[in-house]
Formats: C-alpha cells, structure tokens, sequence
C-alpha cells in the first residue's frame, strides 16, 4: 500500500470506543458556579472552545506553505495530497502527521486523529504541539488525568506556547486549582485575547483568586462582541450580583440568559437565584 492510500485509509477510520466530536450539550458544565458553559475539549463546534489545537502555520516555513493552504482550503483531498509529498521524503514529519490529525479532528474522527499523533511520536517524543493536541484526545476520550500528564510534559518542553498555557490552565480551572491556572491564563490570554474560551476561563481565574476588578473588565469587553454566549453572560452576572454585590448592574445579565437559553433547567435555576438576588439588594 502506498503512503497516499494508507493516509486516506487512516484518515476514515474512527476507533472502536472513540468519541466522535460535535455539537454536545453539556462539556464541563457541572458547577455553573465555577465553570463556563462550553463544550470542554473540541476545538471547533458552534461555541469558541477553551481548547486550542497547535496549528502549523506558527513558525511554518516554505515546504509547509502548500499544507498550510489545503488546511485552509477545507478539502481532504487536498490536504492528503499536500502532506503526502512531505511524508514521501520523511514519514514521520511533525507538521504533516500534526496538521492531519487535527484536520481528522476537526472532523470528528478521534480514531483517525490519535493513529497520526501515534505516528509522530514515534519519532517526536518530545514536542509541545504534538503533546498538546494528543491531550485533546484524551480530554475526548474522558481521560483527563492523562491529558493533564500531557501538557504538563508539553509545558516543561515549551513554556511559553500559548496553545499549552490556554489549554493546561484551563483544566487546572476545571479542577478548581485557580492559583496555578491564572499565571498560565494570564500568559495565553496576553498572546490570544480573541479566544472567547480563554478569556473566560481567565477571567473565572481572576475571580477566584478575588481580583474583581480586573475579571469585570474583562467579561465588560467580552458581552460587547459575544452578545448571544450564554455562558459568558452567566459567568459576568455570578460575579457582579454573587461576588461583587452589584445587583443593579448584574440583573439584566441574568434576565437575558434565561432569554438566550429558556430550555436548560439547571441555567434557568441559577439564572433565576441571581435574578431573585438582584432584585433583592434593589429594594
């Protein structure tokens, strides 16, 4: 089998027992207290994710140019092609399996994801991007402990990717570990402040760790291009009305989530206490 038909052959396999990614209704959405109401590890559904794959375009030089207009151009057939010829010379290039695997993922093909990733690694153990992206695997896969070890190792390697530091302070918010999760936010939000899901993860991590002030002006800058996030509303009404005793400024945020998303019971509950409260501290 040549290299061309063994990528097309991988890139339509989906694992036994691999999740196949999607719009989800739920992600990390357990504590509507403490977590953004976003799909948890897909970078790409309806919602900006706090996930971010490691793209190849960082840092590309010119024999990735063509690869790099095929990812962009959204055509498998391109894409197969383009990397099949920089496989041809080394089968274990890092860019070409990396940019596959997460052009499978975007797709929803985990299965065919992790066999790529699997690939580069047998001759790249030790790069940031591929670690990076093969814990998006394992956090589809519900193995966050693993992904967790992953960008750990990730970081150690390449402390200043900003793919590593959005997505390892992101699970460390998820865990509740918010002192070892802002200075990673901090960093990734500095470098990518258009990523809605870092924003609010940084900003949940400015809050818990009482710095009011500086996660207000970040949700204030937020609502303004993001006027229909649901969980970006939610987060900004928590901590105005339950945090920083702002009922008056706080209330049309929770009005407008029960608005936005009058079908979910578990956001309409919350929704409705802050909006129970607000009026309260009116009156």
């Amino acid at each position: 089998m040549n290299l061309r038909n063994w990528l097309l052959l991988i890139m339509a396999t989906t694992l036994t027992g691999c999740a196949m990614l999607g719009k989800k209704d739920g992600g990390a959405m357990s504590d509507v207290t403490d977590e953004a109401f976003e799909d948890s590890a897909t970078p790409v559904p309806t919602k900006t994710s706090p996930m971010a794959e490691s793209r190849p375009s960082r840092g590309v030089d010119r024999k990735y140019q063509a690869l790099s207009q095929a990812m962009r151009s959204g055509s498998e057939a391109n894409v197969v092609s383009e990397a099949s010829k920089i496989l041809a010379v080394n089968g274990h290039d890092p860019v070409a399996l990396n940019a596959l695997a997460m052009f499978q993922f975007k797709q929803g093909k985990v299965g065919a994801a992790k066999i790529l990733l699997e690939k580069a690694f047998e001759k790249n153990q030790n790069n940031a991007s591929l670690l990076n992206n093969f814990a998006l695997i394992q956090m589809v896969e519900g193995d966050m402990s693993a992904a967790l070890q992953s960008l750990k190792k990730a970081y150690r390697i390449d402390d200043g990717n900003p793919d590593v530091l959005g997505n390892l302070g992101t699970l460390y918010v998820q865990g509740g570990d918010y002192a070892k999760a802002l200075p990673l936010l901090e960093q990734a939000y500095r470098a990518n402040k258009g990523n809605l899901g870092i924003a609010t993860n940084y900003a949940i991590a400015l809050r818990a760790n009482k710095h009011f002030d500086k996660a207000s002006d970040i949700y204030d800058e937020l609502v303004k291009t993001n006027s229909r996030d649901v969980a970006l509303h939610l987060n900004y009404a928590i901590l105005l009305i339950d945090y920083m005793n702002k009922g008056k400024e706080g209330l049309p945020l929770a009005v407008k989530v029960k608005f936005l998303e009058p079908d979910r019971k578990d956001i309409l509950d919350r929704a409705n206490a802050l909006e129970k409260k607000a009026r309260g501290e009116l009156k």
